[in-house]
């Protein structure tokens, strides 16, 4: 993120696949008058490989982020360069918060008062971090996983997916 426009250098933010329409979708209703990239069906994307997600998704920020009407948009900013859920971006376009993009050695400076070191190692270090949350949100979603399907019989799951399924 080296535009004049943004207040980090350098950021890292984990984001999960239906953000990534959140963000389409706020980037229509904050800029009406804009030309704001799409993005392809869910269901086209979601049977496509990693790499073709990756692709997409990549492309569609990149031409998000190459419009001049969108590049300055709070939506995106917050997107892009915080670790703000979509619930709490969209409390900030309802006006119910005031998040700013600060950097990271300030956030740690606040919560510490201790003095800033070297940005690009700080930056690392969160980077790291948010993938170490990352993999505990996926261990968390399997156990909510596994404690629901506990009660479950192997027969019943059969039977269930059976009755769904189109001959």
């Amino acid at each position: 993120t080296n535009h004049d426009s943004f207040s980090l250098n350098k950021s890292c933010s984990i984001r999960s696949f239906y953000s990534f329409y959140y963000l389409q979708r706020a980037l229509k209703s904050t800029q009406p008058h804009a030309s704001v990239p799409t993005l392809p069906v869910r269901p086209l994307l979601w049977v496509s490989s990693q790499k073709t997600k990756v692709q997409e998704l990549a492309h569609f920020i990149s031409k998000v982020i190459s419009n001049r009407d969108l590049i300055c948009c709070r939506v995106l900013h917050l997107f892009l360069q915080t670790q703000l859920s979509v619930d709490f971006i969209q409390e900030n376009l309802d006006g119910k918060r005031n998040d700013q993009v600060i950097s990271s050695h300030e956030a740690l400076k606040t919560k510490e008062n201790l003095p800033p070191k070297s940005n690009d190692n700080l930056q690392d270090n969160l980077c790291i971090g948010m993938k170490g949350l990352f993999q505990e949100r996926k261990r968390k979603s399997y156990v909510d996983h596994v404690f629901f399907m506990k009660d479950k019989s192997m027969q019943g799951l059969i039977e269930a997916k059976t009755c769904d399924m189109k001959i």
